[in-house]
């Protein structure tokens, strides 16, 4: 058998409820420190998801701040601004709420809270340089991994897309409330994908290449097929053309 690392968050709570606990699960981490900042999406939010963890915090003396203005395939203005408002609270600690675009954007506000390094340097493999604020990271689908990988991906003028990887976006904690999921569709539970108009209105395969997104391939249409083993599945057509990202 070949060799192999394994690295992920050092930390893993799993628990129903533990959302609403987090201030006690997280003691350890959040200290002294009284300024907590979550970064989510309008919808987590207005679903009443934040509702728990932001009464625990707060309960326990803590003062909370909530950024909301997380979208889809986060952009890098709205990163930079996430970070100058986090700035302006005084964040202490971060905690990634929601899918994989509110836990990317999270573990970068924390990262350029904790360095003075611009953004643009960051992106590639082994970039960084410094550290971050403490981050916690939670999900509310199952579909990504954010809450326990080193990488973060934004979109960098109209369709590019960048990403940062690096140890240092390791979470200090992943926390999983399978609470968090309940009435919720099955299929948005699972990976809240998007839907066919909006996969075939632009959308695109990207391709990394020496731990960078460097080209795309557009999306041509969607197939159904049946496997050798009778299960019916979804065949993503490419277009034959790869077009750069990067200059």
């Amino acid at each position: 058998m070949s060799s192999f690392d394994f690295r992920t968050v050092p930390h893993i709570h799993a628990g129903t409820g533990s959302a609403s606990q987090l201030a006690r699960i997280a003691a350890p981490l959040i200290g002294d420190r009284d300024r907590i900042l979550i970064v989510t999406d309008k919808g987590v939010r207005s679903f009443g998801l934040l509702d728990g963890a932001v009464a625990g915090l707060e309960a326990a003396g803590l003062t909370v701040a909530i950024n909301d203005s997380v979208v889809a395939d986060p952009p890098e203005d709205m990163v930079l601004a996430a970070v100058e408002e986090a700035r302006e609270f005084g964040a202490q600690l971060v905690i990634g709420f929601g899918g994989g675009s509110s836990m990317d954007t999270a573990k970068l506000v924390a990262l350029l809270l904790g360095t003075d390094q611009p953004l643009a340097d960051m992106y590639g493999v082994d970039q960084v340089k410094g550290d971050r604020l403490p981050l916690i990271l939670i999900p509310t689908t199952a579909g990504t991994g954010s809450e326990v990988t080193p990488i973060s991906v934004v979109t960098v003028g109209e369709t590019a897309k960048m990403g940062v990887n690096d140890p240092v976006l390791y979470g200090d904690m992943a926390v999983l409330d399978a609470e968090l999921t309940y009435g919720l569709p099955r299929h948005v539970t699972r990976m809240w994908p998007k839907r066919e108009t909006e996969i075939l209105n632009g959308g695109s395969i990207y391709w990394v290449i020496k731990g960078a997104i460097q080209v795309r391939q557009r999306i041509l249409r969607l197939d159904e097929m049946v496997g050798q083993d009778g299960i019916r599945r979804c065949a993503i057509v490419l277009h034959p053309e790869l077009f750069r990202t990067q200059p």
